[in-house]
């Protein structure tokens, strides 16, 4: 081939790439409106690729949790379910026929309803008043047992009486570790002496199904005559001992600890130069009650601290009873001075 011709074909390579470059840029302006959306796809999907891949799993995770909720009710639809079942709807109920309330809430109802029913309303002693009690039991070394009783009690009580075994048994699954592995006939009557025995009862203010709503078919059923009790907070321990008022109550006195926590809570209050004189443990069920009280004539001692569980109500108002003494169950106050080794007071 000549240099002429090679320089030819050269030319007409350049010249046929040329044609195929302008061709090829006719056809992008020829088909630039249709070509325009999967332009735009195709930049979104480069966008979304760069997206990082944790927010990509957020993403997908949303969209699970939407298309979840969609076949199951909201925690926000199940609580309005909740409240209008536990209280409009009985407004309906008691609605005469036919009728109509305008303006007023379920809310408005209860409050009058209270306010209907103030004269039959129960007094609690309140926090200052059982401390003075306390405080005058203590130096008139007169005998005084302030017992509690909660969930715990209460469900010993309900034990197939007013509760089938197998309902206490799903709400009361702690009674074991509260010193009630079975709450028998012989554990429900000694709790039941106790209660109609001591000088102050702590009482459930919380109306839940397990505390005041229970105490009340409980009183009904053993013939309580609750309206000749002297009640309190069953939360009167705590009560005593945030507000400052318990330890300055145990100064100068001489104490017995009894509970599994006596020998920490001794030294905590030891710490605070207070004169524990014994600890008594462990208290495991109703059967060491007996080897309790027995154990308590060791000691000299004016004031009973008692943190032993169920059986503490029993302890604590035969140490008055018996021994002439105050005794005070402090329940979980116990763990507290331990856990706040600076005790308030």
């Amino acid at each position: 081939m000549s240099r002429k011709q090679v320089s030819k074909h050269k030319k007409g390579s350049r010249s046929n790439k040329n044609l195929f470059k302008l061709r090829a840029k006719a056809r992008g302006r020829g088909n630039f409106r249709g070509s325009r959306s999967t332009s735009a796809g195709s930049k979104r999907r480069r966008k979304a690729s760069k997206q990082p891949a944790d927010k990509q799993l957020t993403n997908k995770r949303k969209q699970a949790v939407k298309a979840e909720s969609k076949n199951q009710p909201s925690l926000h639809s199940l609580y309005r379910e909740a409240i209008y079942s536990g209280g409009e709807a009985l407004v309906e109920k008691w609605m005469p026929d036919g009728m109509l309330l305008p303006d007023v809430t379920c809310e408005d109802i209860i409050q009058a309803g209270l306010e209907y029913y103030r004269s039959h309303m129960l007094q609690l002693a309140g926090i200052s008043e059982v401390r003075d009690l306390l405080w005058t039991a203590i130096v008139e070394k007169r005998p005084l047992s302030l017992v509690r009783i909660g969930d715990g009690e209460l469900l010993s009580l309900a034990y197939d009486t007013v509760m089938s075994p197998a309902e206490v048994d799903e709400l009361g699954a702690f009674l074991p570790y509260a010193g009630v592995p079975v709450p028998d006939a012989s554990v429900q009557m000694s709790l039941i002496e106790a209660i109609k025995s001591a000088d102050y009862i702590g009482v459930p203010v919380s109306r839940k199904p397990a505390f005041q709503m229970l105490m009340f078919r409980i009183f009904k059923h053993y013939q309580l005559p609750i309206r000749e009790m002297r009640l309190t907070t069953s939360t009167i321990n705590y009560s005593l001992y945030h507000t400052g008022y318990l330890i300055p109550l145990l100064y100068g006195r001489r104490i017995l600890l009894i509970g599994n926590k006596a020998v920490s809570t001794a030294q905590v209050l030891r710490e605070k130069g207070i004169n524990v004189t014994g600890t008594i443990y462990p208290v495991s069920d109703f059967s060491d009650i007996d080897q309790v009280l027995a154990s308590c004539l060791e000691y000299e001692y004016d004031i009973a601290l008692v943190a032993a569980g169920v059986p503490a109500v029993v302890i604590c108002q035969r140490i008055a009873s018996t021994y002439r003494k105050v005794a005070i169950d402090i329940g979980h106050v116990a763990d507290e001075m331990i856990k706040n080794e600076a005790a308030p007071g």
